[in-house]
């Protein structure tokens, strides 16, 4: 019995076994390496989430992949984001990118106005129906509505705490972890 298993064991490690990987160069417009340009790979489900940053030579590399269908994003300041499906198909995938100058510098636009003084809240949690959680303290955090483009009142508690280190759990509930035990934030009074 131990022979077989023995010899199950050296064949499982004689089998080989080919880690799938994605990579590639992305190069600037004028075909110089893009050197620390941010590029991420995930899945739309979120089951896989990865960044790199490229080289000194603008090459970037993911290895150890399932096969699946990707989505890669690449981002530097001064170029416009790139973001492409990819189908892992063999055990290696080359893609390469090219860097378009950045043409849209972005605009802020006021989309609400907060029912509350937000002060140092710095933070929103973005909710899996597209809603987004503001908490000031924990007595009354609230709801933004991007679609209604209104508030809604969330559930609050009695006791006030500063909101810090939220965690969006798989139940669709936020944890908050830690922040101060007041609820005027500032400067501390002298004395």
């Amino acid at each position: 019995m131990q022979r077989f298993f023995l010899c199950i064991m050296a064949m499982a490690i004689a089998i080989p076994t080919f880690a799938q990987i994605i990579m590639g160069k992305v190069l600037e417009p004028n075909n110089q390496p893009a050197i620390n340009a941010r590029v991420t790979l995930f899945q739309d489900s979120g089951a896989t989430f990865l960044e790199v940053r490229t080289n000194t030579n603008g090459d970037y590399r993911f290895e150890n992949l399932d096969v699946a269908k990707y989505r890669i994003g690449v981002a530097k300041p001064g170029f416009q984001y790139l973001e492409k499906e990819l189908a892992m198909i063999g055990s290696t995938l080359v893609f390469n990118i090219q860097l378009e100058v950045l043409t849209e510098k972005g605009r802020w636009d006021i989309i609400m106005d907060s029912p509350e003084p937000l002060g140092g809240t710095d933070l929103g949690v973005l909710m899996p129906n597209g809603n987004i959680y503001y908490c000031h303290n924990t007595k009354d955090p609230f709801f933004f509505l991007p679609k209604q483009n209104d508030t809604a009142s969330a559930v609050g508690s009695i006791q006030v705490q500063g909101c810090v280190g939220p965690a969006l759990l798989s139940t669709g509930k936020v944890l908050f972890l830690g922040g101060t035990l007041q609820e005027v934030y500032g400067r501390a009074p002298k004395g």
